[in-house]
């Protein structure tokens, strides 16, 4: 366990980036992922495309409570590890994984009985695109379980200063369905060719190997007390966890219910729809070289604030904050200048269809723009999250989402007929929006007075 507070300008600097390497790598590591999934599904054909990008937010709406566990997890053991106390990490451990046992079972059965009546009742899919979703989502369910064991013991290894165990595990997980993507979509080999199904097989397997490695870590050295206590739930925990952590589940709900809804308002585009709703998963996946090291950021940020607050040192955290988020506008500002010079070169490795081609291309100039913003709003939400200041960043996303971006995205696309083109502006306009008011909010400074005055 490592206790980082060097108040020096150069060691902020190392200390940053020792966090936040590993967690960037991990989230290189899904984007090359999702990139195969997507690129495998165009082989394939839009309609595979487009169930791809649709089955993977349902997904993330069904990963919610461990998104939530994890942030929770993260504020209140990076605390334990500031004041250098590893019974109490070792005990937070255990109640985190206790709740994600619980809840990851309960999502699974979820997602094999709720699944397919969203795919069938809820939502206005193309005919060509429903029974490959159908296909998908019960496959996809088998995988949360596993997936819910790799979120939240990642977020355990993050907060006690050990990120690089999760990028390890990550690693295997990547190249285990790379492989398989591919050996099972096309039977390689001695593996039996599943078609479009493979993409979905992959990806569970994948994710199973990756808890059982998790498992083999935890059985092992500073970790094994942990397994010598009773495995019960503490109402103190427990209340602490959901304290933080339900905010946490809304800001989850909202922002992927929202991009169910921005796929329910592609699906009314006409003969539009499937080339728009397969532009948007492509450039999800392309946009993802600016936002996943955004939330690796967003990760360190939450790390270092919250053993800052940990040890005590209010003014730490505060420049922890200010100095990871300044350090990710500049970074992010280039990578989306380079991402949008070369978006048509991008779109054309994903697709060979001409009006995805088109719509891919777009998506990415019009968001791409508002790259800087959308990493200062992330990074600084991110350092509120690790105080446990979680109601505030609720507020913020509900507004920017549900008050801002669905509301503009209906206007422009269907009252004033932009199509796909007021959609992406909406989204455009919602992040510059979340940016500012996250800003503000971090600014203001009442996330680290709650915390320090119930610390006390």
């Amino acid at each position: 366990m490592e206790r980082q507070t060097d108040g020096t300008s150069k060691g902020l600097t190392g200390i940053i980036w020792r966090n936040s390497w590993p967690v960037l790598g991990l989230m290189l590591l899904n984007f090359v992922v999702g990139y195969t999934d997507i690129y495998v599904a165009g082989l394939l054909g839009p309609d595979v495309q487009a169930a791809v990008g649709f089955i993977s937010q349902q997904y993330f709406v069904l990963i919610v409570l461990a998104n939530a566990l994890a942030i929770g997890t993260v504020a209140v053991v990076s605390k334990a590890a500031g004041r250098n106390d590893w019974a109490g990490v070792l005990d937070l451990t255990r109640q985190s994984l206790i709740l994600c046992v619980l809840s990851g079972l309960l999502l699974t059965l979820l997602g094999f009985s709720v699944g397919p009546y969203a795919v069938l009742r809820l939502f206005s899919l193309p005919e060509t695109v429903q029974p490959l979703a159908l296909v998908y989502v019960k496959i996809y369910a088998a995988a949360l379980f596993p997936n819910y064991v790799i979120i939240v013991a990642g977020a355990v290894f993050r907060a006690v200063g050990k990120p690089v165990i999760a990028f390890r595990i990550m690693f295997v997980v990547a190249a285990l369905n790379i492989l398989a993507n591919f050996g099972l979509v096309f039977g390689l080999g001695p593996l039996p060719r599943l078609g479009y199904a493979g993409i979905a097989v992959a990806t569970a397997v994948s994710m199973s190997a990756g808890a059982c490695g998790i498992l083999a870590v935890l059985l092992r050295h500073e970790w094994k007390p942990m397994w010598s206590d009773t495995w019960r739930l503490s109402r103190e925990v427990l209340r602490e966890l959901g304290r933080i952590g339900w905010p946490a589940v809304v800001v989850q709900i909202a922002w992927n219910a929202a991009s169910l809804v921005i796929y329910q308002f592609l699906g009314y585009l006409g003969d539009w729809s499937v080339p728009a709703m397969a532009a948007y998963a492509n450039g999800l996946r392309i946009e993802s070289l600016t936002f996943l090291p955004a939330f690796a950021l967003n990760m360190a940020a939450a790390v270092l604030v919250g053993q800052s607050l940990g040890a005590h040192s209010v003014e730490q955290a505060r420049r922890f904050g200010w100095r990871i988020a300044g350090m990710g506008v500049l970074s992010l500002s280039a990578i989306a200048a380079v991402l949008y010079a070369a978006a048509p070169w991008i779109a054309h490795r994903l697709t060979s269809n001409p009006d995805v081609l088109f719509e891919t291309i777009r998506y990415l100039r019009i968001n791409l723009v508002v790259a800087p913003a959308m990493v200062l709003g992330i990074v600084l939400g991110g350092g509120m999250q690790g105080a446990g200041y979680t109601r505030g960043v609720m507020a913020v996303v509900v507004i920017a989402t549900w008050l801002i971006r669905i509301p503009l995205a209906a206007f422009l696309s269907f009252t004033l007929d932009l199509g796909a083109l007021g959609i992406w502006l909406a989204m455009s306009t919602s992040i510059v929006v979340q940016a500012v008011m996250m800003t503000w909010t971090f600014h203001r400074g009442y996330w680290h007075k709650t915390i320090s005055s119930s610390d006390a």
